[in-house]
């Protein structure tokens, strides 16, 4: 059923102390089974957006607690049977959007690189650059993504990529 011009398409559940969080997405194009199959082809991003919403919102969380509706033995299940396989949202496309973060391509490979563990010196090696250029990338990227330290920037990547 459309509410405010969206049309639900999935929803994850997760099991917390007091209940469970229900986290739906939907769509306002009349796309439904495509939509549909790209969010199960994406399931991942989804959980980790739904990490980063909670991390964004948590005032607006925190409200909504307060003022919760609890109901005592109603399930509401909908079930769709859809197998049609869809293109896979470019995961690191949808990544740095949701960051809100604008990096070139060469940039984009050090993130990858970092996200993994990499030295610069390993870095180095793997995009035959110096050292040097690789920790000039890295404090770029620091700046971008507010990092006090390398090990800061490698941890936020890490969570991520």
């Amino acid at each position: 059923k459309r509410l405010f011009g969206i049309t639900p398409i999935i929803t994850i559940t997760n099991p917390v102390i007091d209940g469970c969080e229900f986290f739906s997405f939907g769509t306002s194009t009349h796309e439904e089974a495509t939509t549909l199959n790209t969010c199960i082809a994406n399931l991942d991003l989804l959980e980790k957006f739904i990490v980063h919403f909670k991390e964004k919102a948590t005032d607006l969380i925190d409200k909504a607690l307060e003022n919760r509706i609890i109901i005592k033995d109603k399930i509401i299940m909908e079930q769709h049977n859809q197998t049609k396989l869809v293109k896979q949202i470019n995961h690191d496309e949808f990544i740095l959007d949701m960051l809100n973060l604008e990096v070139t391509p060469r940039e984009l490979d050090h993130i990858k690189l970092l996200a993994k563990g990499n030295s610069v010196k390993m870095i180095a090696n793997q995009l035959n650059l110096s050292p040097r250029t690789v920790e000039d990338y890295v404090n770029n990227l620091r700046y971008k993504t507010n990092s006090a330290s390398k090990q800061q920037l490698s941890n936020y990547l890490n969570k991520w990529f």
